[in-house]
């Protein structure tokens, strides 16, 4: 694969679209957790894209312009990726219509290719206002450091508290939560980042729903799994194994467990969880 888009956030590698080997584009998007060091599918982009301009910015991956092989056209057409909420929105077209611009965060695109028999190498530029909180500045809702700025004389120290808070909008699973703390220095000196990390316990009377999604090949990774139950209803996809986990209070039971991916028959079931104890629920997906 080459020419996809890439771009860091809270500490996880998000890439996007980009050109095989055979020639073909994808709209296909993927997250690398380096300390799981394991890949896993997220939500497609809305088009096949390469070639595009890239960066991230507060808190989200965006894309603009490139290769669409939908029409085989270059596109001003750009798109903005919540990991969050593992969504992709439209960002503003581009004023230039190219593909293998130089991007930055700002978001700055620099030059590239208009494509094409009379394909011209532009030197123009261009900016998106407003998106100049880059990469792994994003603030992580759950963590917080004081002082957030101090001034330190040659060979003095100064005691730096991080303190974490589960009881957050953006924690809504138990599980181990990671993040960093980035230190800045106006010195030549490199300081490294500061690991962070929070378990969270479930509570008392929830249990857990999980399992793996599996096809005629093996674990389907990017598989869709919704869970219904009479007061909500949760989707999200499997991980690189093909594995999924949801925990839930127990009064929801029974869950209603839908599995389902492009090309195979969805499969459908019902089943009661218990407290502190995992449920297992397996799916064998079959060709359409």
């Amino acid at each position: 694969m080459s020419w996809e888009a890439c771009g860091a956030i809270s500490g996880a590698l998000y890439c996007a679209g980009g050109e095989s080997t055979s020639g073909g584009a994808t709209r296909h998007t993927y997250v690398y957790d380096p300390h799981a060091d394991s890949w896993s599918r997220a939500a497609d982009l809305p088009i096949d894209l390469w070639g595009s301009g890239y960066t991230t910015a507060a808190g989200r991956l965006l894309v603009s312009g490139g290769v669409t092989e939908q029409n085989s056209v270059i596109t001003n057409q750009g798109f903005g990726f919540d990991p969050v909420s593992d969504t992709w929105t439209p960002i503003p077209n581009s004023n230039n219509t190219l593909y293998r611009s130089g991007s930055a965060c700002g978001f700055y695109k620099i030059g590239g290719n208009t494509g094409g028999e009379d394909a011209q190498n532009l030197g123009s530029s261009e900016v998106l206002p407003g998106m100049v909180d880059c990469g792994e500045t994003s603030h992580v809702s759950w963590l917080a450091v004081n002082p957030t700025t101090l001034t330190l004389a040659p060979g003095a120290s100064a005691r730096v508290t991080v303190t974490v808070d589960a009881n957050v909008p953006d924690i809504t699973q138990p599980g181990t939560y990671t993040a960093a703390a980035v230190i800045g220095t106006d010195t030549p000196y490199g300081v490294p980042t500061v690991p962070v990390s929070m378990t969270v316990n479930p509570p008392k009377t929830w249990g857990k729903i999980t399992g793996t999604v599996a096809g005629p090949s093996g674990p389907m990774p990017g598989a869709t799994v919704q869970i219904n139950t009479s007061t909500a209803h949760y989707t999200f996809r499997t991980d690189a194994s093909g594995h999924y986990q949801l925990w839930l209070d127990v009064r929801n039971s029974p869950l209603q467990v839908i599995c389902a991916n492009n090309g195979y028959q969805p499969q459908t079931a019902t089943v009661k969880i218990k407290k502190g104890e995992p449920t297992t629920l397996n799916s064998d997906l079959q060709k359409v």
